[in-house]
């Protein structure tokens, strides 16, 4: 069966499921809205379902909240966030466990009874420990099995998920025998964070890499030749230090990009806006000052580390000035079986997480600005 949503090059915007979801809901037989239910709660209850954002929240990060949908009548709000192919945000379901009563006020049932749910690929669970986790597979499955839509639309898109749930089904039977290359080669689309990566994150096979902090993840697409399909960042807040102007505010992170020959693992090094948290590369600060100042910390660091490793750094260049590191490149071995390639990242992640605390025990305000200290940098050495 033709993939539709591969055909018009949607499989991975997670959005489209809820989207089809939603219309499927709202268009499907009794029967069916009563399996949609079940998975959230409601028995045999008539529900209404409804995407929408929700401005007036108490929130430190966000101004407002998006949830993927929610189901609803005067007795139980069924709040729902879908993660497929992305990360959550920061905060993200503790916003909406935070602000539910403020929902139920919006929606019109202030005396309903709440239920959070977080719907991802492998099951895997959410930062909020309110939100109940639902397999992906498992939800289609019980869901879309043995009916049918009379809109053609509607039923040749329940078709497409479902042979998408098949795929997937195989893909987690494949993890466990195929080489990493050739799993790639069959189902790229499939190999994201929420499946090689992050579901070992939340099912803690990350732990002692990841420590008391563990880590957030975020998941994107690489377009362009020579590129990676996607990449994944690792990072930590305590991998950020702030210093005293917007834009004096250095950010280092962990890089996974996921090659057809092997992953290539990076350490980063770069500056961020304090105020939208957006990296900048050191060509783009507006200080000229830290600019040079910034430049003088990337370059000492790089000439740190290629006089003590024996091992080249790499500093990202533009055409006009450095922008940032992306450094300690290490180039993993795609003939081997998925579970030997966590293993190879995960001594690298270990790795890098060391370097990475190091640094930031480096840095000191001095003169106004943030600095990176050789001094600092170099005692730590001696307690590692």
């Amino acid at each position: 069966m033709v993939d539709l949503f591969k055909l018009f090059r949607v499989e991975t915007k997670e959005d489209i499921y809820t989207y089809c979801l939603l219309e499927m809901i709202k268009g499907g037989t009794n029967e069916f809205r009563r399996r949609v239910g079940l998975q959230f709660g409601f028995c045999d209850n008539p529900f209404e379902v409804v995407r929408r954002s929700f401005t007036n929240i108490e929130s430190s990060i966000r101004k407002q909240i998006t949830p993927d949908f929610i189901l609803y009548n005067e007795n139980q709000v069924s709040i729902v966030e879908s993660k497929m192919f992305s990360s959550e945000g920061d905060d993200q379901t503790s916003d909406y466990e935070k602000n539910k009563e403020m929902i139920k006020r919006e929606l019109g049932v202030e005396n309903a009874n709440v239920k959070l749910f977080f719907l991802t690929l492998s099951g895997i669970s959410s930062r909020s420990e309110f939100f109940k986790p639902i397999k992906w597979t498992d939800f289609y499955e019980s869901i879309f099995l043995d009916v049918r839509f009379q809109d053609e639309c509607l039923e040749v898109i329940r078709k497409t998920i479902l042979n998408q749930v098949d795929n997937y089904r195989r893909f987690e039977a494949d993890i466990k025998v195929q080489k990493y290359s050739d799993l790639f080669q069959d189902d790229t689309y499939w190999i994201t964070p929420l499946t090689l990566f992050a579901s070992g994150t939340y099912d803690n096979v990350w732990q002692a890499v990841a420590g008391k902090e563990r880590f957030n993840v975020s998941n994107f697409p690489v377009t362009g030749h020579g590129h990676s399909e996607f990449s994944t960042d690792l990072y930590k807040d305590s991998w950020r230090k702030q210093g005293t102007g917007p834009q004096d505010n250095v950010h280092l992170f962990i890089r996974i990009e996921w090659y057809y020959g092997g992953p290539i693992v990076w350490l980063g090094w770069e500056y961020y806006e304090r105020s939208t948290k957006e990296y900048i590369p050191v060509s783009n600060i507006k200080d000229p000052i830290f600019k040079r100042k910034a430049i003088d910390y990337l370059l000492q660091f790089k000439m740190i580390w290629e006089n003590e490793n024996n091992h080249p750094l790499n500093i990202k260049t533009t055409k006009k000035a450095e922008n940032s590191i992306k450094a300690l490149k290490c180039e993993l071995r795609g003939d081997c079986n998925v579970d030997e390639t966590i293993n190879q990242i995960k001594s690298v992640v270990s790795y890098y997480s060391m370097i990475i605390n190091k640094v930031m025990d480096a840095f000191i305000t001095k003169e106004d600005y943030l600095y990176f200290s050789e001094k600092k940098y170099r005692e730590s050495e001696r307690t590692v």
